[in-house]
């Protein structure tokens, strides 16, 4: 039986959070063509794993173990043993859209990342892409594919994030692009950067010491023996982990893909925290700075105060954020 004042390891606290916390928010799927491409492509890009992911919905556990091994990958092997004795890092399924730090009364501590949230954000760059050319698409559970227009899939857009903020779930149409073209590439590239940030965003906590202030976390869930991690009041923790982030997601990218264009990666950031802005405004709130205000905080640091100055001027004139990213590094 688990003590649950007395866990064996992080990765044992993680387990137990699993089980209680689920709540799965399955979306129903009323046809059989979206889930028949989905099979095809979860056993296309796993196919040791595929029959155990498709018989589970368990995709996304395998995809945050993956993004976890690339960032061990760069770190040398004391700081990842350091990790692994304190923090696990893995999925959560209880039909929320948000990633979170916990900690165990004994101080172990999960970095959370919730389904929703990884759902939301391929659905949300899904039809972002689509949208500025409606041709790639080649499935649409409301219309057929080929009768599409930019402006149905602005009104999915739309809707998606409508329903987010009405439901705080991931629902919406359903669409489906071909992965043999250019336009997918760019989604899995863009998509893969940004849950990549998230992680390394939650994993600056801990590097940075966040984690080992108290009066950082607050009860979480009635539950008397998980706390969240709230930085409270946190704007300049916030903006310390987004940088240390950052300074992850750049090695990571330097050691995978040296060919990359550095400010690609700072583009995945500005559509994490547009989605961001969409759904929660881009306001600052008590424990976090506005979306837009961190990634201008990342670009100053990390590009210089001209280039955040001429991404600020492109969120209010958006036809200049297409010229900003063809500065070349």
């Amino acid at each position: 039986m688990i003590m649950m004042n007395n866990f064996s390891s992080p990765q044992e606290f993680l387990e137990e959070l699993k089980s209680t916390l689920a709540n799965p928010a399955r979306l129903r799927i009323g046809d059989s063509g979206f889930l028949k491409i989905t099979n095809e492509q979860i056993r296309t890009n796993f196919p040791e794993a595929a029959d155990s992911i498709i018989k589970q919905n368990r995709a996304y556990d395998v995809l945050i173990k993956e993004l976890r091994n690339d960032i061990f990958a760069i770190m040398t092997s004391d700081m990842r043993d350091k990790i692994n004795s304190n923090v696990a890092i893995g999925a959560l399924d209880t039909g929320e859209a948000n990633a979170i730090i916990v900690r165990s009364l004994d101080w172990k501590f999960a970095i959370l990342i919730n389904y929703g949230l990884m759902t939301l954000l391929n659905k949300y760059l899904k039809l972002t892409c689509a949208k500025a050319n409606p041709r790639l698409v080649i499935y649409c559970n409301r219309k057929e594919a080929s009768k599409l227009s930019s402006a149905d899939l602005q009104q999915y857009l739309e809707e998606l994030i409508e329903n987010y903020k009405l439901y705080s779930g991931p629902y919406g149409p359903m669409i489906k692009l071909a992965e043999s073209n250019q336009g997918m590439a760019t989604v899995g590239l863009h998509l893969y950067l940004a849950e990549l940030f998230i992680i390394c965003h939650e994993l600056g906590h801990y590097l940075n010491g966040d984690l080992n202030n108290v009066a950082n976390f607050s009860a979480y869930r009635e539950l008397d023996w998980v706390h969240k991690f709230t930085g409270k009041p946190g704007h300049q923790k916030e903006h310390r982990a987004d940088l240390t982030g950052y300074e992850l997601l750049q090695k990571i990218v330097k050691k995978n893909n040296p060919q990359l264009p550095r400010h690609v990666l700072l583009q995945s950031i500005v559509l994490l925290c547009t989605l961001l802005s969409l759904i929660y405004g881009d306001e600052l709130s008590y424990s976090h700075p506005s979306p837009t205000d961190r990634v201008l905080y990342i670009a100053e640091n990390y590009y210089g105060h001209d280039f955040a100055e001429n991404l600020r001027k492109g969120y209010e004139q958006p036809e200049l954020l297409e010229s900003l990213w063809e500065k070349k590094d």
